[in-house]
């Protein structure tokens, strides 16, 4: 089982970043910095034929104890500074994410509806669906959806593009 101590006998933490104690193969040298990017972004720090993100681990190095879910505030995956990294609920942390690219409207949890003809503003909140308006303007849902967001995201709120 990883635990904060062997975290900290394998590795020194700097500036985001964990760097070798102890030679692990003959590719890690003591000093060497951790980590290789690999899936969406994400670092991967691999001990005992067993990969772990690097964010996890950090946390767990700093904090001593390893929650369900870690957000990176500023949404920079590789930003691991211990300062940058929380803990969070799932939702939480899909509240901290940019829009996705295919949105039609520019906004997170507002969309076009053809059947009624009108924009229509919804939010998630711990799994479940919200229907927070209906209007022919644009704007109005756009606006009702932040406002939205301002409650029920609080520190999570994503401000970003």
């Amino acid at each position: 089982m990883l635990t904060q101590r062997k975290l900290q006998d394998l590795f020194d933490y700097r500036n985001g970043n964990l760097y070798r104690r102890t030679t692990v193969s003959n590719t890690g040298r003591i000093g060497d910095k951790a980590g290789c990017t690999k899936d969406k972004g994400y670092i991967y720090v691999g001990i005992d034929n067993k990969e772990y993100l690097l964010h996890r681990l950090i946390f767990l190095h700093q904090k001593g104890y390893l929650p369900n879910s870690i957000d990176h505030r500023d949404t920079d995956k590789t930003n691991n500074n211990i300062d940058n990294l929380r803990e969070c609920t799932l939702s939480q942390n899909k509240m901290n994410t940019p829009t996705q690219p295919n949105n039609k409207s520019g906004t997170r949890g507002v969309h076009f509806c053809n059947r009624s003809k009108t924009w229509v503003a919804k939010i998630k909140i711990e799994g479940k669906t919200k229907h927070i308006l209906a209007s022919k303007n644009k704007q109005e849902a756009i606006d009702a959806r932040r406002e939205a967001e301002k409650i029920h995201f609080g520190d999570f709120l994503y401000n970003g593009k």
